[in-house]
């Protein structure tokens, strides 16, 4: 979801990282997405996806920031007993914790977990501004439009707050 640019010369510095809220960790093992934006992404980071505009020379790692409590949004309404995260047949919470834990265990990921946007705004502008203090440039955090595609970004502002919408019940 997320590079941290130099504007000057668009290279690419510190992570590549893959925002997820808890519902959407679960939907995105349950779908494949996880396997395949975790290939992407090491494809990216090894230097194996080519982009026309940055320099992706500057990746060390792999981020996944989880945002969310797992277990408050544990699905009991269907009444089968599945305690999936978010809706019925999803993965429960166990299932997510694994998929994280065997992420951990990868040199070069990192797993971050947040309990709010708030939060995850924090880490994110901590970051920003910690791989500016290393590498002594100003950056600009980009967010690409499709977590699957690398080679499609836009960029965005680094306080950006998102807030989880409400849905109106029928």
């Amino acid at each position: 979801d997320y590079l941290f640019v130099r504007a000057s010369d668009n290279k690419c510095f510190d992570a590549i990282v893959e925002r997820k809220t808890a519902v959407d960790l679960a939907d995105s093992i349950r779908d494949g997405r996880w396997k395949r934006q975790y290939t992407n992404m090491v494809e990216a980071l090894n230097g194996q996806q080519s982009n026309h505009n940055l320099d992706m020379s500057g990746l060390e790692r792999i981020v996944y920031l989880i945002e969310g409590d797992l277990k408050r949004y544990v699905h009991t309404q269907c009444g089968c007993g599945c305690m999936g995260v978010g809706k019925c047949g999803n993965p429960t919470v166990e299932k997510l914790r694994q998929a994280l834990n065997e992420k951990r265990k990868i040199s070069k990921v990192h797993v971050v977990e947040t309990n709010h946007p708030k939060a995850t705004t924090c880490w994110i502008k901590s970051t920003l501004e910690e791989i500016a203090r290393k590498n002594g440039t100003p950056l600009t955090p980009t967010k690409k439009r499709k977590t699957s595609d690398i080679q499609d970004e836009v960029k965005v502002q680094p306080a950006t707050v998102m807030t989880p919408s409400k849905k109106k019940s029928a």
